[in-house]
C-alpha cells in the first residue's frame, strides 16, 4: 500500500517519557518482556513465560534484525 503525499506528515509528538530509539538487546529486552507480560496478564489462555525462554523465542531466529 502506497501514498503520494502532498507535503511530510508532521513530527510526531511523544507523550512525556517515551522516545523512539533503536533497539539494543542489552537495554532494552527486559523492559519490553516485561511490558509484554503485563499487557497481556489478562488475556485469555496468557501464561507467564519466563525472561530467558522470552529471549531465546524472539531474538534466536536467524532472520532476527531489530
Amino acid at each position: 500500500m502506497e501514498i503520494n503525499l502532498q507535503e511530510p506528515p508532521p513530527a510526531p509528538v511523544w507523550p512525556k517519557g517515551l522516545e523512539l530509539r533503536p533497539f539494543s538487546m542489552d537495554q532494552d529486552a527486559h523492559a519490553v518482556w516485561e511490558a509484554a507480560e503485563e499487557a497481556f496478564r489478562d488475556h485469555w489462555e496468557s501464561h507467564f513465560t519466563p525472561f530467558e525462554d522470552w529471549k531465546r523465542r524472539k531474538f534466536s531466529p536467524k532472520d532476527f534484525d531489530p
